[in-house]
């Protein structure tokens, strides 16, 4: 690790910190490495333009992305399926 990541990483508690350049690729490194092609996404539509085009592409890698509007559990439950991975909200 860096000097900075070391220091980041004293700062919160941490084991370990990956400085990333910008905010997307914090994103994508974060999702890339908890779910797997074949594997589904639900997440709030309410998303910061960078990371609505980021999902957009992980169709290619096989990672559907399905939207909602709130996070309402009763509207989030119905969506969950066997492939579902990752999700923003705790339900």
């Amino acid at each position: 690790m860096s000097s900075f990541e070391n220091r980041i990483a004293a700062i919160e508690g941490g084991i370990s910190v990956i400085a990333c350049s910008s905010g997307s690729v914090a994103v994508a490194m974060s999702i890339l490495n908890i779910v797997l092609a074949v594997d589904e996404i639900i997440s709030s539509s309410a998303l910061y333009g960078g990371t609505l085009n980021l999902f957009g592409g992980l169709r290619s890698f096989g990672i559907e992305v399905k939207y909602v509007n709130e996070a309402i559990p009763d509207l989030i439950k119905p969506l969950i399926i066997d492939s579902t991975t990752a999700t923003p909200y705790i339900l």
